[in-house]
């Protein structure tokens, strides 16, 4: 077959000089596999032709049968070159997953940003887009806990701390004030039980230009005298 090339120990389809072991070349479509450096298997995909922004570059389909012997396509991913400036490269890998009979796209790693249910702007870390979208932290051991931390710096490049921790009793603890000189260990400002009592650990500031009000009321209509300031 003149089509399989072997030649110093690699293979070439569709290709007289094959780059490494295997080289399978259609047009400008190529998928090579061989080694890398440090005894590393190395298996790339290549689009040869010069691709516009936003241009598809690679697919990689997942396929079986539904109960209908049809061929479906059950997971896609794909690879774009988002900007193909020199210099000023971005890509995209998008992946796609069959939901009640349409390829849904699920997640997106855009130019080091994420998004899921969409492709994340370059403004955004991370984006979530869905009709009723659930974040959910997971302590895995029964006695664990669940937090989520913020970690901005300030003016001087002191790296800061803040928390929010949900607790194996129920509450809720915000902290603040965790930096390299306390050993990141962030202060408890506000707690709310699992009851829903807030307990504030410093003052309780309330800022408006005008019409300024704190009302206190009790859910219970029998028992108005429940609500008052001790």
């Amino acid at each position: 077959n003149n089509n399989i090339i072997l030649t110093g120990g690699n293979v070439g389809i569709g290709t007289n000089l094959p780059s490494d072991k295997l080289d399978v070349t259609d047009g400008n479509s190529k998928m090579v596999f061989g080694g890398a450096s440090s005894d590393r298997a190395l298996l790339y995909f290549q689009h040869n032709a010069i691709p516009v922004d936003g241009e598809e570059i690679g697919i990689l389909d997942f396929r079986g049968y539904n109960d209908a012997s049809q061929d479906t396509r059950y997971v896609i991913l794909t690879a774009k070159a988002e900007d193909v400036t020199d210099g000023n490269e971005d890509g995209s890998l998008n992946f796609f997953t069959m939901k009640d009979g349409t390829a849904t796209s699920n997640l997106t790693l855009k130019s080091g940003n994420v998004g899921i249910g969409i492709a994340p702007s370059s403004t955004t870390s991370l984006h979530i887009f869905k009709s009723d979208p659930t974040l959910l932290i997971q302590a895995s051991n029964q006695s664990g806990t669940a937090e989520l931390q913020f970690f901005p710096r300030d003016v001087s490049n002191l790296a800061l701390l803040q928390s929010i921790k949900g607790n194996n009793n129920g509450s809720l603890v915000f902290s603040t004030g965790g930096n390299s000189n306390n050993g990141y260990a962030p202060t408890e400002a506000l707690s709310i039980s699992s009851g829903g009592a807030a307990t504030f650990s410093g003052d309780v500031e309330i800022v408006k230009e005008t019409d300024v009000y704190l009302t206190l009321e009790s859910t219970s209509a029998t028992t108005p005298e429940e609500a008052a300031i001790k």
